[in-house]
């Protein structure tokens, strides 16, 4: 996905937004894809003249090669099963330095200081989903960096919600959009203290019943291990506010992040969790659990989480019963969008298009929202 911009502001592909849990709506008899990991927080320079854009979800592309932000993904055509085709995929990634990553995001956080242009950026994610066929979709964003200009977290999350909400709104009444369910998540970046982590933890309780649904622990883990926000954490446990964290993607203990994330701060979605496949317990908590884990295969290449995609095990976190989907982590920094994501881990796991239909109703079930609309999303869409 490629955010249009920030209407007024001029920008693109800077929005310190991150969406999860997004399902795609129905169009021209493509099957749905249900997405669940949209960051949207960086990039330099608009990507839409990086990549062809297409309303449909497709799975599967004609590629022959593409040159994205220094990965090279080459293509070619290998004879398959019962005689079928399939695409193969071969990676040249160029590594990613994390502090020229998160320097990029300083330029989104530094425009999003007003209560007109975070409201705006809010509106226009909203429009764009509708553009790209989008029909649901969870938003994070950390509000604690928006208040640098003497906003307030309380102010920084209304002005987030009323952006969605006149976007919403435009969609019901836009004939050529289809209608457009968004929720939100705030994130707590690690290196706030203990006690600004816990006004983002009251905030979200505060506005739980106005459309947030969840907190998230996000931004580096080396020197900030979950425990440090324990506090945050346990300031939502009697409330109905849901709980996330990336845990485990970069760190020099990313099995210790993870049990800590889950145990203690009592997560039911984890972003990138690396290495959990290693782990017999963890593997075994998750799915017994129904602990959801948010997969980013091309920005876990890119950054060197990973040295090759199957290095993810992705059909032994399936056969392990452990929920789990895929993710374009931040599409203006890696220049990857879902469809892309989805084509080339299909292509390096040998799944069918069923397979991934059936991947994408499962992880709906760890949608934050109640079981009804789980159900009611489930009915319209697959």
């Amino acid at each position: 996905i490629n955010i249009v911009g920030f209407g007024s502001v001029g920008l693109r592909d800077l929005h310190n937004l991150d969406a999860r849990i997004i399902l795609f709506a129905r169009r021209d008899g493509v099957a749905p894809v249900r997405r669940d990991g949209l960051h949207v927080r960086g990039g330099g320079e608009p990507i839409l003249t990086h990549f062809p854009r297409s309303h449909k979800v497709i799975v599967v592309r004609p590629v022959v090669a593409h040159h994205i932000r220094g990965v090279t993904i080459l293509i070619k055509r290998t004879p398959g099963v019962h005689g079928r085709h399939r695409n193969r995929a071969t990676f040249q990634p160029l590594r990613v330095v994390r502090k020229d990553i998160m320097a990029k995001f300083d330029v989104a956080v530094s425009v999003m200081q007003s209560w007109k242009n975070i409201s705006c950026v809010f509106y226009n994610q909203i429009i764009q989903l509708a553009r790209e066929n989008i029909v649901y979709a969870e938003l994070r964003f950390a509000p604690g960096f928006h208040t640098e200009k003497g906003l307030t977290l309380e102010q920084v999350i209304r002005a987030a919600l009323q952006g969605m909400r006149q976007g919403m709104k435009e969609c019901r009444l836009n004939p050529n959009l289809p209608e457009v369910e968004a929720k939100l998540i705030l994130c707590i970046a690690r290196d706030l203290s203990a006690w600004q982590g816990r006004q983002v933890a009251q905030k979200g309780v505060f506005f739980q019943d106005a459309g947030v649904v969840a907190i998230d622990l996000a931004c580096n883990e080396d020197g900030y291990p979950p425990e440090l926000h324990f506090a945050a954490y346990r300031d939502t446990f009697n409330s109905r506010l849901e709980r996330t964290a990336h845990a485990g993607e970069f760190g020099a203990e990313p099995a210790r992040n993870i049990r800590t994330a889950l145990r203690r701060l009592r997560c039911r979605r984890l972003a990138h969790a690396r290495e959990i496949t290693q782990h017999s317990d963890l593997l075994r908590y998750c799915a017994d659990n129904k602990i959801h884990l948010e997969i980013c295969p091309i920005s876990n290449l890119t950054c060197g989480v990973v040295n090759k995609l199957e290095d993810l095990h992705l059909n032994k976190l399936r056969e392990a019963g452990v929920p789990f989907s895929i993710n374009s982590d931040d599409p203006a920094l890696f220049g990857a969008d879902l469809s892309f994501n989805w084509f080339m881990t299909a292509a390096i796991f040998g799944w069918s298009d069923q397979d991934i239909v059936e991947l994408n109703k499962k992880a709906l079930q760890s949608a934050f929202i109640r079981q009804e609309d789980k159900d009611r999303l489930t009915r319209k869409w697959f």
